[in-house]
């Protein structure tokens, strides 16, 4: 081989490596490329100094463009659930923060998503993430088929006559509500022409349907042992906060025997649906440094005022010294009520609506 041609051959190499290290990025890149079109994609670019990074950007692209819809979507299910929480009707419904909203959404949507190609350009890297439309709506559709599912059988269950029954159907029904509605969002991006289902019940003829259950659940509250007046003010409190109606049966702030009040207590338990009966009991628990220590416990029963059938018990437990017994007592009671009583009253609206 000349000379000539030796050169000829070294300097077509050196070209052709050279255009290749600087090759242009792929169409995608741009959304040029008609095999990825947004009507059959949900379609992210990534970019970024490795392939893992690039791989990253390119889900967390797909992912924000469900963000977006499902922070609109969020906004306007809030402001419907605040509008009821202020009608003044007593009714309370939470919603997931937005924060937690959209990592539920996204996370559980961006299980479908896969990285169909990669590139590279003068040391750049690019990623195409795909999330096949037709996939993920019929994957959403069919959760939420099964959520409207739920709430239709819980509004059915709910017209059975038994108002602690129905309080409690509705209340679920309204939190199934919230997590559905979520899922509708994404749907909305799924589907190319933006489109949701329909709920078999809207959030408003919902929530007065638990407004009117609310009313018509009559649920009494009795405390007795040390310390129970504030306790009990703790729990009425707190329920009204979450739109419970709750009326005093009795209060009692003498420890006394469980059974000493038996029969008085049937009588008053008998007009209410629910009652909450509590009972706080104190114990000497040692003395340090002169302060005598009290250990109170909070027994609180959720029961059935219809059947007399305990429900769900709830518990919380103190320890606590002051200078006196009866002062170490009111410390524990306070002190129940400041860090026990929210979480009870958590788990009691937890099981009325989850």
């Amino acid at each position: 081989m000349s000379k000539t041609n030796h050169l000829t051959i070294t300097l077509f190499l050196f070209a052709f490596i050279a255009s290749t290290a600087n090759a242009a990025p792929p169409s995608w890149v741009d959304g040029r490329d008609s095999r990825f079109t947004n009507k059959e994609f949900v379609i992210g670019v990534g970019t970024g100094s490795s392939a893992d990074v690039a791989d990253n950007e390119a889900r967390a692209e797909v992912a924000r463009v469900f963000e977006s819809k499902v922070q609109s979507v969020f906004t306007d299910f809030q402001k419907s659930a605040s509008a009821v929480n202020s009608s003044g009707k007593g009714v309370s419904i939470e919603v997931q923060q937005v924060e937690r909203f959209n990592q539920v959404t996204t996370q559980k949507t961006l299980s479908g998503v896969r990285i169909e190609a990669r590139a590279t350009d003068n040391g750049q890297h690019y990623s195409l993430a795909l999330l096949e439309r037709g996939q993920c709506v019929r994957s959403l559709t069919s959760e939420i088929q099964i959520f409207d599912a739920k709430i239709t059988s819980l509004v059915k269950a709910a017209s059975g006559g038994d108002k602690v029954k129905a309080f409690r159907s509705y209340g679920k029904a309204m939190n199934i509500m919230d997590e559905r509605e979520a899922k509708n969002a994404m749907l909305r991006v799924c589907d190319k022409d933006g489109r949701g289902i329909r709920a078999p019940i809207s959030l408003g003829e919902l929530a007065a349907k638990f407004d009117e259950a609310s009313g018509d659940l009559k649920l009494g509250v009795i405390v007795d042992g040390s310390g129970a007046e504030r306790v009990r003010d703790c729990i009425m409190e707190k329920l009204g906060d979450k739109g419970y109606e709750i009326s005093e049966l009795r209060v009692d702030d003498e420890d006394e025997d469980e059974d000493d009040d038996a029969e008085a207590d049937e009588k008053l338990m008998g007009g209410y649906d629910v009652i909450l009966k509590g009972k706080l009991r104190s114990e000497k628990a040692g003395e340090v440094a002169g302060s005598k220590l009290v250990r109170t416990s909070l027994t609180l029963r959720l029961i059935n005022g219809k059947t007399k059938k305990v429900l769900k018990t709830f518990r919380g437990t103190r320890k606590e010294g002051r200078r006196s017994l009866k002062a170490s007592a009111a410390l524990a009671a306070h002190k129940i009520c400041k860090k026990n009583v929210s979480k009870i009253v958590k788990a009691i609206d937890k099981y009325f609506k989850r």
